[in-house]
């Protein structure tokens, strides 16, 4: 189950994407299940990737500084 982050409340930039069949399926299933807009499912899953990207990169830099 996704946490709700407040920081992605009252999203306030107009964005078109496309997505392709499937993966507009399973977003807007997730989002179903979740109770949240299929909006708020397409931040969500954006928030996840960059905070798993600034971890890694977190993690990369302690273990060069560990050398």
């Amino acid at each position: 189950m996704f946490n709700i982050d407040r920081t992605l409340l009252n999203p306030n930039i107009l964005v078109t994407i496309r997505f392709t069949p499937i993966l507009h399926e399973w977003l807007h299933k997730r989002a179903e299940q979740e109770n949240i807009s299929l909006n708020q499912m397409v931040l969500l899953c954006c928030k996840y990737v960059m905070d798993e990207e600034n971890a890694s990169k977190a993690q990369k830099e302690i273990g060069d500084s560990d050398r």
